[in-house]
């Protein structure tokens, strides 16, 4: 059942987003009760049902590439890009806390890499700074770090890889783009600065995306702090020798990671996701 309400969150409708959180959270809750992630990962688990059905898996795979996502390719980057619609929508915090802490919980059970709670780091920012510096208690009982918080989602206790690592970057620079709240781009910024140092080469995928937002960043921040991050991260940007790979983003299967963010889809793609929810239904029906 955890694919319905995947297939709500990728309809990209507001309406539908609420009622997917409540039914993700009683799914991964139910299952955690019966113990099915005492030895198995999330991923593990709910790829080996869609696997198991071809049928299921091929239309879901359309589904996938109409949103620009790829859970074949990045299962914990996928359901956190669809994630990333809780962005702006304040009547879900409490929802989002709750997943947050679930997935959290039992990715810690048997994952001995831990890149999805990178994420889910990352997406806390978009919940407000009470609800991160409450997640940022909750870590503490899961993961042994004493070090600042903002080092913690790119230190060697994660386990990136160069690919996670990017996906990670362009999670939290997707956020930042979208983002108009100077304690937003603080937080995000602070995130990020240890990445430059931890995996410099990521940031040859994400320029084009990055450098614009942080000129308009320098340009209007009345934050002194903030303004300087923006300022420390352009400079290595326009100093960086290496030559910019384009269409990473697309060639992994995630070109539609902006665009969930976006308040506007193309009604093409409206009408070719429309096309096949009544196929998806019937197949988990």
């Amino acid at each position: 059942m955890f694919w319905l309400p995947i297939i709500l969150f990728e309809i990209g409708d507001q309406y539908y987003f609420s009622y997917a959180l409540d039914m993700l959270n009683v799914i991964l809750n139910y299952l955690d009760e019966q113990q099915v992630f005492d030895e198995n990962s999330l991923e593990t688990v709910f790829m080996t049902v869609r696997n198991d059905n071809k049928i299921l898996d091929k239309s879901l795979t359309r589904l996938e590439n109409i949103v620009g996502i790829n859970f074949h390719s990045h299962f914990s980057f996928a359901l956190s890009s669809l994630l990333l619609q809780s962005k702006g929508n304040s009547t879900v915090k409490v929802k989002m806390i709750s997943i947050f802490r679930k997935v959290i919980e039992i990715s810690c059970k048997t994952e001995l890499t831990y890149p999805i709670t990178a994420y889910i780091v990352g997406l806390s920012t978009c919940l407000g700074r009470k609800e991160v510096s409450e997640l940022r208690e909750f870590l503490r009982n899961y993961i042994d770090w004493e070090g600042e918080f903002e080092q913690l989602i790119f230190s060697p206790i994660m386990n990136h890889n160069n690919n996670s690592a990017t996906l990670l970057v362009s999670l939290l620079t997707a956020i930042l783009v979208q983002s108009d709240y100077e304690q937003e781009h603080q937080y995000i910024l602070e995130l990020l600065m240890p990445s430059i140092d931890s995996y410099p080469t990521v940031y040859n995928t994400i320029q084009h995306h990055f450098l614009p937002k942080l000129f308009q960043i320098i340009d209007r921040s009345q934050n002194s702090t903030v303004h300087q991050l923006a300022l420390n991260l352009s400079f290595f940007l326009l100093s960086y020798k290496e030559p910019p790979i384009s269409n990473f983003m697309e060639k992994i299967g995630f070109h539609g990671i902006y665009d969930l963010l976006s308040e506007k889809t193309e009604p093409v793609t409206i009408r070719s996701k429309r096309k096949l929810i009544p196929k998806l239904l019937s197949l988990l029906f």
